[in-house]
């Protein structure tokens, strides 16, 4: 048997992940939050937040695919505002808009840490708020 290849490889939640950082390993957890139950799928999209947060050798391009692919997860997952604000964490850092209509309001958070995405709410009279778009924050530069 191979030890190099065990050694090589860092178990989480029962399923393999590469050692390492950068876009791979992101990219390994997003993949995995996929395919995983609800539960499972939180635990790895948080463990993926807090790689791409930590990760510096990233380039602006790959940071913002992977943030990209973050957010068409939480999109297709139907992410509810307290799943992404616990995702995002106590310290996130977000600006907040609000465009009041007719019997409603469209909310829209800016996150700035740890990643930078743009989550926007429609607020009914008398209903919870219902994610309406998540995408990536596009950069000022």
């Amino acid at each position: 048997m191979h030890l190099h290849v065990l050694a090589s490889v860092i178990l989480v939640s029962g399923i393999p992940i590469a050692k390492g950082g950068g876009r791979d390993h992101v990219n390994q957890y997003l993949d995995m939050a996929t395919n995983a139950n609800a539960t499972e799928a939180w635990e790895l999209l948080s463990k993926a937040v807090r790689s791409l947060e930590k990760s510096k050798e990233l380039t602006e391009a790959e940071r913002h695919e992977c943030v990209r692919r973050l957010a068409d997860i939480l999109r297709e997952r139907g992410a509810k505002p307290e799943e992404i604000l616990r995702l995002m964490g106590p310290d996130a850092r977000k600006q907040v808009a609000r465009q009041v209509l007719y019997r409603r309001y469209l909310e829209s958070w800016m996150f700035e840490t740890p990643v930078r995405l743009w989550v926007t709410l429609d607020c009914r009279k008398g209903q919870d708020p219902m994610v309406r778009m998540v995408r990536p924050l596009l950069n000022e530069n």
